[in-house]
């Protein structure tokens, strides 16, 4: 199989994107699932059946296989045997994603090899972190959602205190990516100030590494930080607009998104 499809091109903090097979007979929730995981930042291919998954994955290896129980001919549990079984592809981690409400199927499918099983709609931070466990070396415990936000950070030397307004690209619960021709070096400690709609959020964050144009001149040049200090308001606040922004439009019936 083709190793090199396991991964798409650098992200802002150089991981590797990931790409995701994605199998539902259901049009609804295949597009559900699909947009969310590509709000997640992961590309996706998606196929309606277990026939078509196993087609693809003979031509490109995915870094992660997620399916429902119920597909049109071959289960989602035959087609989790098949993966585990062959040894071309039993290096795949496999999560299941059904409709399937009946409970027995959860411990077959952990017997055979599933790495999480999740009823729909799953909540998204779960899945995420499932996600993350499975495919990376060092996984994130925070969604880090692609967004773009104004941002007043303040840099502070021995002589003098500057500020200057740039651009929020990633946000989580636990940091965020400013995109800036002007980077900071790993260490230094900012006060940040942004917005999420009409809320201000006030933080103060270090930053953990940065890009500039001369050491990354294919990336997006700017600087990775984690909160030290945010007050617990300011991180529900962020939790909840960065769900609400996941799922704006896709929601499942009866699922809405919370308000902000």
């Amino acid at each position: 199989m083709d190793k090199s499809m396991n991964s798409s091109g650098p992200q802002a903090d150089g991981r590797e994107r990931r790409l995701l097979l994605v199998v539902d007979g259901a049009v609804s929730d295949s597009f559900y699932t699909s947009i969310l995981l590509q709000r997640l930042d992961y590309d996706i291919f998606a196929v309606k059946t277990a026939e078509d998954a196993i087609e693809v994955m003979m031509l490109a290896e995915p870094s992660l296989l997620l399916t429902e129980l119920n597909l049109p001919l071959m289960s989602g549990v035959e087609l989790l045997k098949h993966v585990k079984r062959d040894p071309r592809t039993r290096s795949i981690p496999v999560i299941i994603h059904t409709n399937d409400k009946n409970p027995d199927p959860e411990e077959l499918c952990h017997r055979e090899g599933c790495e999480k099983y999740f009823t729909k709609p799953a909540d998204p931070n779960e899945l995420y972190a499932a996600i993350q466990n499975a495919t990376e070396s060092t996984p994130r415990r925070f969604i880090r959602f692609r967004t773009r936000l104004g941002v007043i950070a303040e840099a502070e030397t021995a002589t003098e205190r500057t500020g200057y307004e740039e651009c929020i690209t990633y946000l989580s619960e636990n940091g965020l990516y400013i995109n800036t021709d002007h980077p900071q070096p790993p260490g230094t400690v900012l006060p940040i100030v942004f917005f999420l709609r009409n809320i201000k959020i006030r933080v103060e964050a270090i930053v953990l590494y940065s890009f500039t144009r001369k050491n990354r001149p294919y990336g997006e040049p700017g600087m990775g930080l984690k909160f030290l200090h945010i007050s617990d308001e300011d991180k529900n606040l962020i939790r909840i607009f960065i769900i609400a922004q996941l799922t704006r439009n896709i929601a499942p019936k009866g699922k809405g998104s919370p308000p902000l």
